[in-house]
């Protein structure tokens, strides 16, 4: 109960910080940064959901909510890597397209009755009364988790490689 009550507070806290961000700056990777924030706040929301929800359908929708934000997030906070490093030449939209063929299939499978067995093998309640759940890992969840964790590698290393290269700039 009380990680629900945290992953609340998260919500807002990523919420309010994405709508301060588009009032007041107007600075490059803004927009994508104020995708990541929100994609966040549907991963947060939803887990807050899963964990205050008792009824396993329930959770399962909750789940389907909540894999938006997951899976969205390694593609947005690249884009906003690439934008913020001010490496436009990469942000054309066929290579954004090319970054979201498995997040848009994993979304696929998850919404799908049909498929959500192979992204999930299965899904259960931590406890009787509620709380997480308890998943299975299906052979596409490894596709879309190797995609996640390249993406935040690359940008990390491109924001490490652009703070060298303008280490004078960001001493100021």
């Amino acid at each position: 109960m009380v990680f629900g009550v945290v992953l609340v507070i998260n919500t807002i806290l990523a919420l309010s910080v994405a709508i301060f961000i588009t009032r007041k700056f107007v600075v490059p990777g803004r927009n994508s940064l104020f995708l990541v924030l929100i994609s966040l706040t549907v991963w947060s929301f939803a887990y807050a959901m899963i964990t205050f929800s008792t009824g396993l359908e329930v959770k399962r929708f909750w789940l389907r909510v909540e894999n938006i934000g997951i899976i969205s997030q390694p593609v947005l906070w690249f884009i906003f890597i690439l934008s913020y490093a001010r490496q436009n030449s990469l942000l054309k939209w066929p290579f954004i397209a090319l970054l979201c063929v498995i997040p848009v299939v994993s979304l696929t499978m998850i919404f799908s009755d049909r498929w959500f067995h192979v992204y999930y093998i299965s899904i259960k309640p931590l406890l009787e009364t509620g709380g997480p759940l308890v998943i299975g890992r299906g052979p596409w969840y490894w596709v879309a988790l190797t995609q996640s964790y390249l993406l935040n590698i690359l940008a990390t290393v491109i924001l490490v490689w652009r703070f060298i290269e303008f280490r004078n700039v960001f001493r100021r």
